[in-house]
């Protein structure tokens, strides 16, 4: 019996399975697997108030702030996120047990996921698809990395 770990990501969403599949009769199953994508809640970059402000003035005590622009927020949104998805997707690795495992994400996803994975995940991996999946439904998971 093969076990086959899949895992599909996109920018929001992390779905995982496995597909088992079974040479002598024939047959596969799939089945959903709980992924743990952990948010930063509060968000510290969504929740701050002072971003960008700086005191103007001759004042020393209690001068009035101006407003900055939000530089990098995106980007460090878009960092803390990878760096989740990451942690995900090696807590999957090391706790599930299967022969081979399979990775879908956006283009400009995946090559940063793949980059950020330790090496003996990256060894694991046997197929790549670079386009957003997580929107199929199960049974068209099965014969998508068929």
């Amino acid at each position: 019996m093969k076990q086959k770990l899949i895992i599909l990501a996109n920018a929001e969403k992390l779905r995982a399975y496995r597909l088992t599949s079974d040479d002598l009769l024939q047959q596969q199953r799939i089945e959903a697997i709980k992924t743990d994508l952990h948010r930063l809640s509060p968000d510290p970059i969504e929740s701050s108030d002072d971003d960008g402000r700086f005191p103007s003035g001759s004042l020393q005590h209690g001068a009035p702030m101006r407003h900055g622009e939000p530089h990098g927020r995106t980007l460090e949104k878009r960092r803390r996120l990878l760096d989740a998805m990451t942690k995900a997707i090696c807590d999957l690795i090391e706790h599930e047990e299967f022969d081979i495992w399979n990775l879908a994400a956006p283009a400009e996803l995946s090559e940063q996921l793949v980059k950020s994975l330790p090496i003996q995940a990256q060894q694991k991996l046997t197929d790549l698809k670079k386009a957003d999946y997580t929107g199929l439904p199960i049974k068209e998971v099965e014969g998508l990395f068929s």
